[in-house]
């Protein structure tokens, strides 16, 4: 029997840190060794290199660090653990107002990511909102605010509601309202603004009229 390698804080800290990406075994592929199918599948690694970041630990099955002749199995589920770097800080606040079977709404807060890339990974909306409620899991982005803007989110529970939540954006049924900061005192209460947005002083994020 396979020796499990994965038991106490290690296997924890492992599990913590899995990438959501993950690679599904079918039937016809189980029995194969680890290594060997990853080298077959994703060529651009030997076997070597494969084996290599499994002993160190950066590639799990069903969440537990394993060995390279690991023989997989049928329904087998293989995630790749990132290396741990420190991500910039962000403001995980994020109130819930609204949720049921369909749809989870919450106010986002400024300077947090939607959802993994570059180098953010857990510092995400979608990691705190499944960190706090990992009963709404997997939870679809339905539309997408910039990280540092604050404001309504809305994501779906199922893959059905998402469509139709979409839809509603794409079609500008669904309203948005946006609050911008202002500069000394307008004349009116009321006026439009029909200016192009630019880049604000140096600032690469901040925009302005």
């Amino acid at each position: 029997m396979e020796r499990d390698e994965s038991r106490g804080a290690r296997g924890e800290k492992l599990r913590s840190w899995v990438r959501m990406g993950r690679t599904r075994i079918e039937a016809e592929q189980a029995g194969a060794r680890l290594d060997g199918y990853l080298a077959r599948r994703f060529t651009y690694r030997s076997r070597t290199q494969w084996g290599r970041l499994i002993r160190e630990g950066r590639l799990t099955v069903n969440g537990r660090a394993v060995r390279p002749s690991r023989r997989l199995r049928a329904g087998d589920r293989i995630d790749y653990v990132p290396r741990r770097r420190a991500e910039p800080p962000v403001d995980r606040l994020c109130p819930l107002l609204h949720a049921d079977d369909w749809l989870v709404a919450v106010a986002k807060s400024g300077n947090l990511p939607m959802h993994p890339s570059g180098r953010y990974f857990r510092h995400t909306l979608l990691h705190a909102l499944l960190d706090e409620h990992p009963e709404w899991a997997p939870l679809l982005i339905v539309h997408r605010l910039d990280r540092e803007t604050s404001g309504v989110v809305v994501l779906g529970r199922t893959r059905e509601a998402t469509a139709k939540l979409a839809a509603q954006f794409r079609d500008r049924i669904a309203q948005k309202i946006y609050l911008a900061l202002v500069e000394g005192r307008p004349a009116e209460d009321r006026f439009a603004i029909d200016l192009p947005l630019g880049r604000a002083g140096d600032s690469l994020v901040r925009k302005a009229v």
